[in-house]
């Protein structure tokens, strides 16, 4: 049954990517596109390359710090599991990176994978705290109705698309404080919402709901806390002086909260299920967002091939280097996937 999800899940996924790429690709004029692509300042694209190294060293540092707390891991093989795990997100479907470095991590330094995959959880929920500031701040001071332009989404459908997004993040932060204030009382509430349906979802509720546990329990200090958060926002940072520099790269400018309206954008859109990479849906997630911000659709579309290809690429290539290192194969990453 459970060979059967996965290949229904696949499919849906294909489904998926294909319709995101037709819709990227239909109305592209390739001559245009091409005289757009020649004027690239590719010497910006050498200087975004060493971002997303650095984005991967920052990551690194984050997921250590975690770490530390179950045993001392040198930060090369901390370094080494991050850049496989990013690699398999592009290689391999169902977005499953973040489990592959956890058997890494555990294999090769010989820890629990069971607390190892609790440091991820809480390595995610930065992430998302982050980002939920960010939208918090979009939907306080970005002009949607000045900034944005009617396309295929309108500016009240983009800011209730965030807004919903925040109401959600409050939620799951609401449940993490009454988490912290009492595990027992949260027990219940999970046991009464899914008491109608059958005993298996309950547990694998109650189930994350321990990896959460134990994972908070790796955030010791006031100062740890600020270094997660610290690290978090200095990725988010990174990730925004990328997309800016991109947009110097194609020779045309957005003000920094158009570019924090586009991670957003584009963050949505990879949330999408779809095929390795976010391939499709990534695409023209990006070239909406760009459109909606003024910049014209051939260009936009130039942006989102190259900005994706660039990322794809150089995490690809990090990552085989240290598969190769670590004695694995992108055929042992398959089998370990499969076992998931």
């Amino acid at each position: 049954m459970n060979n059967k999800i996965k290949s229904i899940a696949k499919i849906i996924n294909l489904i998926v990517t294909c319709l995101f790429l037709f819709l990227f690709l239909r109305n592209i004029d390739i001559l245009e596109l091409g005289r757009e692509l020649r004027k690239i300042n590719y010497v910006i694209i050498i200087l975004i390359i060493a971002i997303i190294l650095m984005q991967n060293i920052i990551c690194s540092l984050r997921w250590k710090l975690l770490l530390m707390q179950l045993k001392k891991i040198h930060f090369k093989s901390v370094f080494s599991s991050i850049s496989i795990g990013m690699m398999t997100n592009y290689l391999l479907p169902a977005k499953l990176g973040e489990f592959t470095r956890v058997y890494i991590i555990a294999r090769n330094e010989n820890i629990s994978t069971f607390s190892t995959f609790s440091t991820i959880v809480v390595d995610r929920l930065s992430d998302l705290f982050i980002i939920f500031i960010v939208c918090v701040y979009l939907l306080l001071f970005f002009p949607f109705n000045k900034e944005i332009h009617q396309t295929v989404l309108s500016p009240i459908v983009i800011q209730n698309i965030i807004r919903l997004y925040v109401y959600i993040l409050s939620g799951i932060f609401f449940a993490l404080i009454i988490l912290i204030w009492n595990e027992s009382f949260l027990y219940n509430i999970i046991n009464f919402i899914f008491k109608p349906f059958n005993n298996k979802l309950s547990k694998k509720i109650v189930e994350k709901v321990e990896y959460l546990i134990i994972g908070f329990k790796c955030v010791k200090t006031k100062k740890d806390l600020f270094l997660i958060l610290f690290y978090t926002t200095l990725n988010l940072f990174s990730s925004l002086v990328s997309l800016k520099l991109f947009c110097y790269a194609f020779n045309f400018n957005l003000s920094f909260i158009q570019i924090i309206c586009l991670y957003i954008f584009i963050m949505f859109a990879s949330m999408i299920p779809s095929a390795p990479g976010s391939i499709g849906t990534y695409h023209y997630g990006c070239a909406i967002a760009l459109e909606c911000l003024g910049v014209s659709p051939v260009i936009a579309k130039g942006y989102a091939i190259v900005s994706w290809g660039i990322a794809s690429v150089t995490i690809v290539i990090i990552g085989l280097i240290f598969l190769n290192k670590d004695g694995l194969t992108i055929n042992k990453i398959k089998i370990i996937n499969k076992d998931i």
